[in-house]
């Protein structure tokens, strides 16, 4: 037989030479196929420990029922890390660390994700938040780089060496990752209980010895809601609105209007101050080494309240500001901003300047490009 089948190959390659490399056209495509098929199987083996979207819910029930680790690890679509550290989840098997977590990707530009960096207190991207099969924190860990990764490893095989978490913005220094840790896990639980309809003061008011900042107040406002006291409620929003650096302006901010529906019912959001800017982008155009260029931008407060104006923020040393960093505009009022730009080296500039404010839009990004010969 092995003998016959071969001569039929002869056969037709002597007499029809076209469709012998049609066959062969064929065979390459069924071998192609068969690849590809072989490499979604690949896929499918090692993207079973890992998640898109999922809710924190839905992905710790998953973890506890198959008695795995989890990681929650917060990215953003715009972000150049957080797409590095999702293709090695997705691509890199060793993450599966013998199959003993699973990994759950979400998009914090999504509003049901942003109380996960409300949570820590971080907008850092990429972040993964590292949880035993209980649901209980043991280590955040920043970044995509080979040391960050090789830690998000370690910290699922129990060794916590590595982890150095510390929030630059808000935690002190004095406060230690362990105690970091206990605090956070009790404001979760909190979060937990109160979702379900139970009372958290008590997890609440221990975490808040170690961390004071605006999500466990947030907490707290929501659980004396549950418990029908309106007045502490009113308390504890206007707490909330004592929190006035730039940043939590940026990363609390809806949660601080809220809070101003809590104080005032009658609270009428249209009265928000709102910063416009003239431009969002100004190109210069050519310019030659070693140039400056004057630029003014003016900025209105739209709104009906007075607009701050907490911070200004440029990226290099190419620009310098010329007005003050800080400063109030009235409503219907208008202010400008004076900044100078230097050519300082050679090719296709992009800069942005980052205006920080109390606005219903806490922060606005102006974009300043060049070219320079």
């Amino acid at each position: 037989m092995p003998v016959k089948n071969s001569c039929i190959i002869i056969v037709c390659s002597s007499f029809a030479p076209s469709l012998i490399k049609q066959n062969y056209a064929i065979h390459h495509v069924y071998i192609y196929i068969t690849l590809l098929f072989l490499s979604f199987i690949k896929l499918q083996a090692r993207h079973s420990l890992s998640h898109l979207l999922q809710s924190f819910e839905e992905i710790s029930q998953l973890a506890a029922a198959e008695n795995k680790h989890f990681a929650i690890v917060i990215t953003d679509p715009a972000c150049p890390p957080c797409e590095i550290l999702h293709n090695k989840l997705f691509g890199d098997i060793s993450f599966s660390v013998g199959n003993k977590a699973i990994f759950n990707i979400v998009d914090v530009t999504l509003p049901q994700n942003k109380w996960y960096q409300q949570f820590i207190a971080s907008m850092a991207q990429p972040t993964t938040l590292l949880f035993s099969p209980e649901a209980k924190l043991k280590a955040i860990v920043q970044g995509a780089s080979r040391t960050g990764t090789e830690c998000i490893k370690n910290v699922i095989d129990g060794k916590l060496e590595c982890v150095r978490y510390r929030n630059n913005l808000l935690f002190s220094d004095a406060i230690t990752s362990e105690e970091t840790m206990q605090a956070l896990n009790l404001i979760l639980t909190a979060k937990r209980k109160i979702k379900n309809k139970q009372d958290a003061t008590t997890e609440l008011a221990e975490s808040m010895q170690t961390l004071y900042y605006p999500y466990p107040l947030w907490l707290q406002i929501q659980n004396e809601q549950n418990r029908g006291n309106v007045e502490d409620a009113v308390f504890f929003a206007r707490q909330m609105l004592t929190f006035q650096e730039p940043w939590h302006a940026i990363l609390y901010n809806d949660l601080f209007l809220e809070s101003r529906q809590i104080i005032d019912p009658d609270f009428d959001i249209t009265n928000i101050p709102i910063l416009e800017v003239e431009t969002n982008h100004i190109h210069l155009g050519d310019l030659q080494l070693n140039d400056k260029v004057d630029i003014r931008i003016k900025l209105k407060n739209i709104g009906k309240e007075i607009l701050v104006i907490h911070d200004i923020n440029i990226s290099c040393s190419c620009l310098m500001l010329l007005s003050e960093k800080r400063y109030w505009i009235e409503a219907d009022n208008e202010e400008y901003l004076f900044l100078q730009f230097t050519a300082e080296q050679q090719g296709e500039i992009l800069r942005n300047v980052m205006i920080t404010n109390n606005g219903i839009i806490p922060m606005q990004t102006i974009t300043i490009r060049a070219n320079v010969e």
